[in-house]
């Protein structure tokens, strides 16, 4: 159905293009700054094109007017007003409009400072207003603020204006143009094209030909994933050529590449890919495809490099929709992705994109399924004969076409086993038919049936002199090692072999001394291992590792136990906590690598029994504690896998596996999977108490984080209960003064606080320090630590000249005790910025953050989770200061990095996404705020649940938002159904229950409902009384509410009483600079004014 104030706000669109056109006019007559002249020259070139342009353009200007407008225009016919009063108001906006244009004065202030334009209006826009009826003036104010708005952003010299020109002219202009922006796009022009391009544009505005160039500029390729390299003599084969027909033709979508084990299927993708990088295609993408979470872990890295919007924090799940979207929405341009190593072709249901120009390939063992599925199969097979035969002699440098012949049969024409054959008969010095006498030496040795052939593909089988070829090969470069680089060659090969079939980094395959390096580079050198073309990933062929695998021990290779402890030497060579803490990128790689190898070997058969070692059992609760202190639990959450197979192992009741599943489950707490979090920790609590007993003090740590688990949920009173039973069982078992006690205490009043019971949260902090200075001593890092949480406590409860006071007594002791560096110092350093803002020292309060943010950026990194959250309340405190662009950008960047670092869906990426949404609404971007808020309560009912403290405090905030723009009875109905839920859920006189209850009494004065307002803000005003004291800043906010109230409702005497007894108390408690001591003081002398001359301003009755 059609907007129906779309054909009503026509008219305005018309009149706003009229402003323009002279606008240009006058500006050219005048020669005006140069800047200003080209742009009117777009705006000529685009306006003479005729009536149709002109009409078009009215048409988007209306429908821009009618969705900024719309709320407003509904609220107003729902009450009766008819569309010819509101229609009335249109027109009185109309005649502004076309007023300007009659008024060179006028035009010339517009022109020359468009964002000023407002205010150029205001006598205007006065004498206007006089003529409508007071209830429609907010109606006027908003639809004249659109339209000024509009103007602004399509004035000739704005960049949208040139944007919208630019889009204008692709789609309009001539052919020529037509095709350079075609070119463009699809990456055929080169730069040195583009100087004709521009001489053939020069009827057109310069500055328009450079934004063109610049818009569609080419973009770099995206290179992407752990592409093996191609090796030194790979041969151009038969099933080549019909692969780059279907490929490079782009005849086939769809291709997958079928057949056994070195067979060569992934040598022929990276060669396919490799031409493809060298001819720039737009992309080329490696996937390792040997399991569905393998394939949507590729995905979503590979989603963070492609230029689609993120700014909303999408899910994983969400990440990969939008990423195959992108496929098939983007430019057709020359595309290819390949899945290597499918294991199952149903692993990437869903998974695989599609999209014009896109070719996807991909390599399996396994032939099933595929055709059903609309792929064109491509069987590799071994070489031909003559294949093999030029390989041999490629490698060999040898013209004995006859011992090659024979090698070849021997061998099968596998080409791995080729390649190892020549390779190994290059490292020996052999002649192939010295060679082949060898191979057969050694074969008659191994002793060997046919049981031991591998099978990978019915019908398919390999030779016994392949197999030998393959295991020979290994045994003469160790033979040719010697020594110690012979012993690091075989511990390389061992862990290779058990480690994760993708690979290993090779920072952790080859470290100092040097002969591991150089083991490696004779492995590589011999084709017995594989390298990633950039050289920082190491493979072994998974034929090469299952012939090794059975085979341990024989030759000179490793046993079977020699390469498990080579995989547990080579896990354990990560450098978390030797690489400088400031180096996040390198730490986060580093922990990333080893969650994924961990997850990797749970999931291979071969390799889960490592997972018998206490010292990989180690490194895998390692990965939990960094991936912890990273604030990448998202990824630590992977490592379930490997969690079960300790269970599997160790049995359930091993002490191992309690700890193990209660790592999992804290992981699942930090990323905000609460009902999995809990329902496991439950699971280990029940078990400890029946393998350990209750009062072990394991049982009693996992008691304590379930309690945590609930307290981050928002179950207060299911965490305040349970921590006061730990608290009995800790004083009792291990007693009063032990470190864990004194640390279960800090929990309880931590818990005590979120359920806004401050007065017990402070006295039981307090209790805790005293302890703390008892038995560790004052200066203690845990005892300064304790103390910092009091002072914040102090904060809380509003007791600021308390918390400020010992913020900067701790952070003296901290920089004396620790170092101005140490991360406890920075902590305490922002805590003491953020009471500053608090009681409105805004520029000490920034100045310190970003002392604090460059710091932390040195010390611990610029991604790290608590600079993250520095960063945020730096934003928070541009935001009190009133500096909001500067807010919002650095929110917006805020949000970008936790997307990246932490993940869409961590509970503090939400609240970033809610605290954005917060400034939007502030810097009055109403439309923005409410579609964020609506977009974070939405995920944060599916993420945390729709009971949760964060989730109705969103509801909350978008209920303020929809007050703001005048949707009334939707905040009314949102506050309400808000405060039932937190009255259930937190408890009546929980802070966020009365924060609410005091919102909807302010909507009830919105609307009128001044007796309501009164008699509500006055419970509140009791409560906020009892429950925070006097001296809180929510108290003192609802006693300027209900004076407002008053002044609302005509009680003009009650009203000035209340603020005159409010005023010195703000002025002691927050400050004569705090915003409310000056909101409260001018609505004060407002009022007393307008008791007296008629013309005074009225006091500011709006949101408190």
């Amino acid at each position: 159905m059609a907007d129906p104030l779309l054909p009503i706000t026509l008219g305005i669109g018309a009149s706003l293009i009229k402003v323009l056109l002279q606008a240009n006019g006058y500006v050219t007559e005048a020669n005006s700054v140069e800047v200003v002249k080209e742009g009117c020259g777009i705006l000529s070139w685009w306006m003479n094109r005729g009536d149709d342009a002109r009409d078009q353009l009215a048409k988007q200007i209306a429908e821009i007017l009618a969705k900024k407008t719309h709320d407003m225009y509904e609220v107003y016919r729902g009450k009766g007003i008819d569309e010819e009063q509101l229609g009335g108001v249109v027109t009185e906006v109309k005649i502004l409009f076309d007023k300007v244009v009659e008024n060179d004065e006028l035009l010339l202030l517009a022109v020359n400072d468009p964002d000023s334009f407002s205010e150029v209006l205001q006598d205007d826009i006065r004498q206007r207003r006089k003529n409508i009826e007071s209830r429609l003036e907010p109606y006027f104010d908003k639809l004249v603020k659109a339209a000024v708005d509009e103007y602004v952003e399509l004035a000739p010299w704005s960049p949208k204006f040139q944007i919208e020109a630019l889009k204008d002219l692709i789609n309009k202009a001539d052919e020529i143009l037509k095709n350079t922006v075609k070119g463009l796009e699809n990456d055929k022009i080169t730069h040195e094209k583009l100087d004709d391009v521009m001489e053939d544009m020069d009827a057109l505005p310069k500055r328009v030909a450079a934004e063109i160039v610049s818009k569609v500029s080419v973009q770099e390729p995206v290179i992407f994933g752990v592409r093996p390299d191609v090796a030194a003599f790979y041969i151009e084969r038969g099933e080549r050529v019909r692969l780059c027909d279907l490929v490079i033709e782009g005849q086939q979508p769809r291709i997958v590449l079928v057949g056994m084990r070195g067979c060569g299927k992934s040598q022929l993708a990276s060669d396919l890919a490799q031409w493809c990088e060298k001819q720039k295609w737009s992309l080329v993408a490696w996937i390792n495809a040997v399991s569905r979470e393998a394939v949507k872990n590729d995905l979503v890295e590979l989603a963070q490099r492609l230029p689609f919007d993120r700014s909303d924090e999408p899910t994983q799940d969400q990440l990969i929709n939008r990423c195959l979207d992108y496929f098939k929405s983007a430019n057709a341009t020359d595309r290819l992705i390949v899945f290597d190593n499918v294991e199952d072709i149903n692993d990437l249901t869903g998974l695989v994109p599609r999209g014009d120009g896109l070719r996807v390939v991909a390599t399996t063992t396994n032939e099933y399924g595929w055709k059903n599925q609309s792929w064109d199969l491509i069987k590799i097979g071994v070489f031909s004969r003559e294949d093999s035969i030029k390989c041999l002699l490629r490698i060999t440098d040898s013209k004995d076409r006859e011992a090659a012949d024979a090698v070849a049969q021997r061998l099968g024409d596998l080409p791995l086993a080729i390649a190892q054959a020549g390779a190994t008969a290059c490292a020996e010095d052999f002649t192939l038919d010295e060679y082949l006498t060898c191979l057969d030496d050694y074969s008659s040795r191994a002793g060997r049936g046919n049981n031991e052939i591998i099978r990978p593909i019915d019908g398919d089988s390999y030779t016994d002199g392949a197999f030998d070829a393959l295991f020979m090969a290994v045994d003469v470069a160790l033979e040719k090692l010697g020594g110690d680089k012979r012993e690091a060659a075989r511990r390389q090969l061992g862990g290779l072999a058990l480690l994760a079939q993708s690979g290993v980094p090779t920072r952790w395959i080859a470290p100092l001394p040097d002969d591991n390096r150089r083991a490696l580079t004779r492995l590589v050198k011999m084709s017995v291992v594989q390298q990633s073309v950039d050289k920082n990933v190491t493979m072994l062929h998974r034929l090469q590792a299952q012939v090794l695998r059975k085979n341990w021990g024989k030759g000179k290779t490793a046993t079977r136990e020699e390469a498990f402890d080579a995989a547990v030497e080579i896990l354990g060579r990560t450098k978390y906590e030797q690489l400088p803490s400031n180096d996040g990128d390198a730490r986060r790689r580093e922990v990333s690598d080893l969650i994924a190898q961990l997850s990797a070997i749970a999931v291979q058969d071969y390799s889960r029994s490592l997972f018998e070692s206490e010292q990989v059992r180690g490194y895998l609760n390692r990965a939990f504690k960094y991936g912890h202190d990273l604030g990448i639990e998202y990824k630590t959450v992977e490592l379930s896998a490997a969690v079960e197979v300790i269970e599997d192992v160790l049995g359930p009741d091993h002490p191992d596996t309690l700890n193990t599943r209660s790592n999992l489950a804290g992981a699942y707490r930090s990323v905000g999977r609460f009902d999995e979090a809990i329902e496991l920790f439950e699971r280990v609590l029940a078990e400890q108490e029946r393998v350990l007993g209750p009062d072990h003090p394991d049982t009693l740590t996992v008691r304590n984080n379930l309690a945590d688990a609930y307290h981050s949920a928002g179950r207060f009173d299911e965490a305040i209960e349970l921590f006061e039973r730990v608290l009995v069982g800790c004083e009792r078992v291990l007693g009063p003064d032990h470190p864990d006690t004194l640390g279960t205490r800090s929990n309880l009043a931590f818990a005590y606080h979120s359920a806004g019971r401050f007065d017990e949260a402070i006295e039981l902090f307090e209790r805790v320090l005293v302890g703390c200075e008892r038995v560790l001593g004052p200066d203690h890092p845990d005892t300064l630590i304790v103390r910092n949480n009091l002072a914040g406590a102090y904060h809380f409860a509003g007791r600021f000249d308390e918390a400020i006071e010992l913020f900067e007594r701790v952070l003296a002791e901290q920089e004396r005790v620790l170092s101005t560096d140490h991360p406890d110092t920075l902590n305490t350093r922002s805590n003491l910025a953020v009471a500053y803002r608090s009681v409105g020292r805004f520029d000490e309060a920034i100045e310190l953050f970003e002392r604090v943010l460059a710091d932390q950026e040195r010390v611990l990194s610029p991604d790290h989770p608590k600079t993250l959250t520095t960063r945020s309340n730096l934003a928070f405190a541009y935001h009190s200061a009133g500096r909001f662009d500067e807010a919002i950008e650095l929110f917006e960047r805020v949000l970008a990095d936790q997307e990246r670092v932490l993940s869409p869906d961590h509970p503090k990426t939400l609240t970033t996404r809610s605290n954005l949404a917060f400034a939007y609404h502030s810097a009055g971007r109403f439309d923005e705020a409410i579609e964020l808020f609506e977009r974070v309560l939405a995920d944060q009912v599916l993420v945390l649940s729709p009971d949760h403290p964060d989730t109705l405090a969103t509801r909350n905030d978008l209920a303020v938002a929809y007050r703001s723009v005048g949707r009334f009875d939707e905040a009314i109905e949102l506050f309400e159904r808000v405060l039932a839920e937190q009255e259930r859920v937190l408890s009546p006189d929980h802070p966020d229950t009365l924060n609410t209850r005091n919102n909807l009494a302010v909507a009830y004065r919105f609307v009128g409902r001044f007796g309501e307002a009164i008699e509500l803000l006055g419970r509140v005003l009791a409560d906020r009384v009892r429950v925070l004291g006097p001296d809180h800043p929510d108290t003192l906010r609802t006693r300027s509410s209900l004076a407002s109230a008053y002044y609302s409702a005509g009680h003009f005497d009650e009203a000035i009483n209340a603020w005159e007894e409010l005023l010195p108390d703000c002025r002691r408690l927050l400050g004569a600079e705090h915003p409310l001591t000056k909101r409260v003081e001018k609505n004060l002398e407002a009022a007393k004014r307008e008791m007296n001359p008629p013309d005074a301003p009225s006091p500011e009755t709006g949101e408190d």
